[in-house]
């Protein structure tokens, strides 16, 4: 998600700013501290953002893109659908990770999450405007960088593919606030 916080008079300076969220011409995030961000349930400050995604781990533990490498979960937010719930023999494997801390984090099966901005304002004053935007992207750069290098002939079509693709994530919902 990208957020920022902007004068609503004439000048509309931006005031304040999520860190990540942004993304770069290749579509990569930019900002993170680390490989990723861990899921927030509270946003307090211009360093932090909700990204939801899934990130695998090797069996080291650091983040892998690689499917065969992949032995756990590290972090898996994306907000399930509607009626979803993690039941059964599989349920630990399919139910989302690092979210235990956020009650309302697909709260009954919702297909929602609520994020909470707290907001230290300084000596802004009104009028204010808060503009929250959720994106989304089909295939983090992450994921492919492997198959761009390969010399296989189905990765090398892909890698054609990939690189005439718009690579900017589409806007799903867009939120704006004045005060």
């Amino acid at each position: 998600m990208k957020t920022w916080l902007r004068s609503a008079n004439h000048s509309g300076d931006t005031r304040w700013r999520a860190g990540p969220g942004a993304v770069d011409a290749e579509g990569r995030i930019i900002g993170l501290a680390g490989a990723y961000e861990p899921h927030r349930d509270e946003i307090t400050s211009g360093g932090q953002a909700q990204i939801y995604q899934a990130i695998m781990g090797d069996a080291t533990g650091r983040p892998t893109w690689s499917l065969l490498r992949g032995t756990r979960n590290l972090k898996d937010n994306r907000i399930p659908p509607q009626g979803f719930k993690a039941e059964g023999a599989d349920a630990a494997h399919i139910a989302p990770q690092g979210v235990a801390a956020d009650a309302n984090f697909h709260a009954r099966a919702n297909g929602r999450d609520q994020v909470t901005y707290r907001i230290a304002l300084g000596g802004n004053r009104g009028p204010l405007e808060v503009q929250v935007e959720l994106l989304y992207q089909s295939v983090p750069p992450e994921t492919v960088t492997r198959l761009l290098n390969s010399t296989e002939p189905a990765a090398q079509q892909f890698a054609q593919l990939y690189a005439a693709m718009d690579k900017q994530p589409e806007r799903v919902e867009e939120a704006r606030l004045r005060f």
